[in-house]
């Protein structure tokens, strides 16, 4: 398996945007230099090329229209990111997916920086973190994916536990792989959501900036246990949750285009129901942007929108704005990727895809759609009480 080590700097100042595209910063405005930060990613090479993907886009949008031309006509491929990337490793090295020459290349073109495979979470973060201290970062970001049914995932956690005070940022893709049941309803257990909502508490506390993804069911299992972490601003002003599944008809349904988010605001001085998701006003967010394609590489696909996801939010941009980023990123790793002997091939880190990418998600800004209380209303038509 060919050695990665990518390093992504991502911009967290926005300039005049362009296309009419509304984006909005988290930060206030201080007129000051722009900042960077950097970002450590753990997991497939697709969702390196998802990161660069998206902050290339990112960069378009916020750039006037002039200044995005004459950057497409000096280069022939965008602007490499820089990001911290370690490949994860499987227990059986022979299962680990070939990286073909096209990936090859297109990390070359949209990274810095290549390193040493390495095993464990611990091992990761620790030569992550010294990385970033001689390239004189202090306090860098950090993405990865965590699958609860994983017998690692509990290892994982401890170890980004213990350095989560390092990160200024911290993205989570948590993953329930359950079986699927013609009611949606098919979850983790209570148990099982009480502790892995207690873990991610403890991973959430303190930290000054957040994103998570994860599934519907997770999500609504969290919600049934009364363990879904109150997070007082690091998920954004309230309480926001992005969610990769599309929702059709209260039904969950395999597409490559739509994603929902759910947003919560509690009142912390009520100690009598202020802080109840399904007592307190909450919003759901849905975005679709009409992609036909029936793609049968769904967790890759939801990858890169968690990824995308992260960066975007860890950029700067708020979260529904990065929400319309993320279904972009992965609407394109939907038509532009392909699948070669049965494994999934990322698209190109080029101007082809980056324009793909700003297109839809300039589609999916104008199709948001809000809906007061809507997760109480997928928490009812899903059968909870």
């Amino acid at each position: 398996m060919v050695e990665l080590l990518l390093v992504i700097w991502l911009t967290a100042s926005l300039v005049c945007p362009v296309r009419s595209f509304a984006l909005q910063t988290t930060e206030p405005s201080t007129g000051a230099a722009t900042t960077t930060s950097a970002i450590v990613i753990v997991g497939g090479a697709h969702e390196a090329i998802a990161a660069s993907l998206a902050l290339a886009a990112k960069s378009v949008l916020v750039k006037d229209a002039r200044a995005v031309d004459e950057q497409q006509s000096k280069s022939p491929i965008p602007e490499a990111q820089r990001v911290a990337f370690f490949p994860a490793v499987s227990d059986d090295d022979s299962s680990s997916p070939q990286l073909t020459s096209n990936t090859i290349s297109s990390l070359q073109n949209g990274l810095l920086f290549l390193g040493p495979t390495l095993e464990g979470y611990e091992r990761v973060l620790a030569n992550a973190l010294q990385l970033m201290e001689r390239i004189g970062e202090t306090s860098p970001m950090f993405h990865t994916s965590l699958e609860f049914a994983d017998e690692r995932a509990v290892a994982a956690f401890e170890s980004i536990e213990l350095a989560r005070r390092r990160f200024s940022f911290m993205g989570l893709n948590l993953k329930t792989v359950q079986s699927k049941e013609s009611d949606g309803r098919r979850i983790m257990s209570r148990d099982t959501a009480d502790d892995w909502g207690f873990r991610l508490s403890v991973l959430l506390a303190d930290q000054q900036n957040a994103a998570v993804t994860m599934d519907m069911r997770t999500h609504l299992a969290l919600l049934q246990a009364n363990s879904l972490p109150k997070t007082r601003g690091v998920l954004g002003e309230r309480d926001f949750w992005a969610i990769r599944d599309a929702v059709q008809g209260g039904l969950l349904v395999e597409s490559p285009s739509g994603g929902v988010m759910f947003e919560y605001e509690y009142d912390y001085s009520d100690p009598f129901g202020g802080c109840d998701p399904l007592l307190r006003p909450s919003r759901g967010y849905s975005v679709e942007i009409g992609s036909d394609e029936n793609d049968t590489r769904h967790e890759m696909i939801n990858d890169s929108f968690a990824v995308a996801y992260s960066c975007s939010v860890g950029s700067g941009l708020d979260p529904l704005s990065s929400l319309c980023i993320a279904n972009a990123v992965r609407s394109t790793f939907s038509t532009l990727g392909r699948e070669v002997s049965g494994e999934y091939i990322p698209p190109s880190y080029s101007w082809r895809a980056v324009d793909r990418i700003v297109d839809y998600t300039l589609k999916a800004r104008s199709s948001l759609k809000s809906e007061d209380g809507g997760p109480r209303r997928m928490y009812r038509e899903f059968g909870y009480q």
